[in-house]
């Protein structure tokens, strides 16, 4: 089974916008795969000292900084095609898991997972779910200084007719003024960062015609659910 809908009810301003934006990041995008090129060539010659080396990494870490920073705004201005199919959740979270092992690995953050056996396909778009997916697991990774455990499960949901993707990690938490805006546009506490990861992904899971929370204790960590309905 496939459809597609289109999202975003744009009014005119708000496709000027949409444009504007997206030939922006076009524009910025050629320039900054030849800086990227341009440094990582730098970083193979062999007569830099310690300095040039790092000075050199440092800036190749921002150019990929910036360039998320594109992403993000180009996932939030312009409209999308959402691409309809039948899916078990357990492949889609387990592809987005293993997006992101080589990361996680290496902070010494730990994935338990706990998938329900006897789970309904349901309908959706697998990449911008797995984009969903992989956003929250990011931000419990990031949300470490190292080490840390995530937990994720699924589940047939409380309300009749839906499946649940939950997530729990033991990190700091935050607290219950920061969680209350953690969805808005350009909310963020991250040196670097947008505030659209989340952003978009409520937007996306809502255009599944589902629900995504987050509750937090700091110091306790952080549980992050989604639930989406079988059709």
């Amino acid at each position: 089974m496939t459809d597609e809908i289109r999202n975003g009810d744009f009014s005119q301003s708000e496709d000027a916008v949409s444009e504007m934006v997206a030939k922006m990041v076009h524009k910025l995008r050629n320039p900054l795969s030849s800086i990227k090129m341009g440094l990582s060539t730098l970083l193979y010659r062999s007569k830099l000292n310690e300095k040039d080396v790092h000075c050199l990494e440092v800036a190749s870490r921002e150019v990929v900084q910036i360039e998320k920073i594109l992403k993000d705004l180009l996932g939030y201005f312009q409209p999308y095609v959402l691409h309809f199919s039948e899916q078990n959740i357990n492949d889609i979270i387990e592809s987005a898991v293993e997006g992101r092992s080589h990361s996680l690995h290496q902070k010494g953050v730990i994935i338990q997972k706990e998938y329900s056996s006897d789970l309904p396909k349901i309908v959706l778009d697998v990449g911008k779910i797995t984009c969903v997916i992989d956003q929250l697991l990011q931000n419990s990774e990031e949300a470490f200084v190292a080490n840390g455990t995530i937990i994720i499960r699924s589940a047939r949901g409380k309300k009749k007719g839906t499946v649940a993707v939950e997530m729990t990690d033991n990190g700091p938490g935050i607290s219950a003024e920061i969680a209350a805006h953690i969805f808005e546009p350009f909310f963020t506490t991250k040196t670097g960062s947008t505030g659209l990861g989340l952003t978009l992904a409520k937007k996306i899971v809502e255009d599944h015609g589902g629900t995504i929370q987050v509750e937090s204790t700091p110091g306790k960590g952080t549980r992050a659910e989604i639930k989406l309905p079988v059709v």
